[in-house]
């Protein structure tokens, strides 16, 4: 009993000596959110400081982020020709239908009603894993031919396909974009989808590509004999960029490198103009979550 009331006393001074400190903790914190506070108020009238202005139950977004906050359409309105546009998706998931389908409502509207030079048209798209339904969303939505029932005469910029190139990992959940490829309408390259992520990953670490062994020995190697480069149709193995864009490298390790040479191809990170991401959560910073992508 004595031994029991004893370990009772223990317990109670230490909880007390816990919840003393957790105190001390939480005073300490929230002085120096004060303290933060009066910095921010001080600098109110600096622009890396203003705070949003709002009501009871009212929050608005700050002045210098609510231009980041846009429709659609005006989303699509900055990408220009020829720009390099990297799409997000696997297969059925993930995929950004919503800024897709903007861009090819963009793109019919300019082919009916005439675009000064400069519109629309001739857009790489460089993708993994093939988003789209197997029917019109997804990448299906970009697989657009001017035709002469849509195209205004007055339009010149319009009167090229809005797809100029297509570099992914595979098509079968984009017949649409597939049937382009197959039809030699644009150039189109199938290469191996780890591959592809790592050419993006190579663009965003400002890197010259990604070298790898993966895919020699296999239709991707460039070597005459071998493979094609990854090559889908004639307009591919015709285009410029298909001498840049898969490459076959040596390189040597050791002491002596010429005695430990090794093959090697190399995927060219591309240029990447715009992403297009689905995500559930984003912010004025560019910071994207996907709690609810499934």
């Amino acid at each position: 009993s004595a031994s029991c009331y004893l370990w009772s006393l223990y317990q109670t001074k230490y909880y007390r000596l816990l919840l003393e400190e957790q105190t001390e903790r939480a005073a300490m914190i929230s002085t120096a959110k004060s303290n933060l506070l009066k910095v921010i108020l001080s600098h109110r009238s600096n622009r890396f400081f203003s705070l949003p202005s709002f009501k009871k139950g009212e929050f608005r977004i700050p002045s210098h982020n609510s231009n980041k906050v846009c429709t659609p359409d005006d989303a699509v309105s900055l990408i220009s020709a020829n720009d390099t546009i990297c799409v997000s998706g696997f297969v059925g998931q993930g995929s950004p239908d919503l800024l897709l389908k903007a861009l090819a409502d963009r793109y019919e509207r300019e082919c009916n009603e005439g675009v000064p030079e400069g519109g629309l048209k001739d857009l790489t798209v460089l993708f993994g894993g093939g988003p789209g339904d197997w029917d019109y969303r997804g990448l299906n939505y970009l697989a657009k031919i001017p035709s002469g029932n849509n195209i205004n005469e007055q339009s010149t910029a319009a009167a090229k396909s809005m797809v100029k190139r297509a570099i992914g990992g595979h098509y079968g959940q984009v017949p649409l974009l597939g049937n382009l490829a197959t039809s030699n309408q644009i150039e189109a390259w199938t290469l191996p989808m780890g591959s592809i992520s790592r050419m993006i990953r190579a663009q965003a670490t400002h890197s010259p590509g990604h070298i790898t062994t993966v895919g020699l020995g296999t239709y991707v190697d460039p070597t005459p004999g071998i493979g094609v480069g990854g090559a889908a149709n004639e307009l591919a193995l015709a285009s410029p960029l298909h001498q840049e864009l898969v490459t076959k490298i040596s390189i040597g390790f050791g002491p002596t490198a010429d005695a430990m040479k090794a093959d090697y191809l190399m995927y060219k990170a591309l240029p990447i103009q715009v992403a297009i991401i689905r995500a559930t959560t984003a912010d004025s910073s560019g910071n994207l979550s996907f709690e609810r992508e499934i």
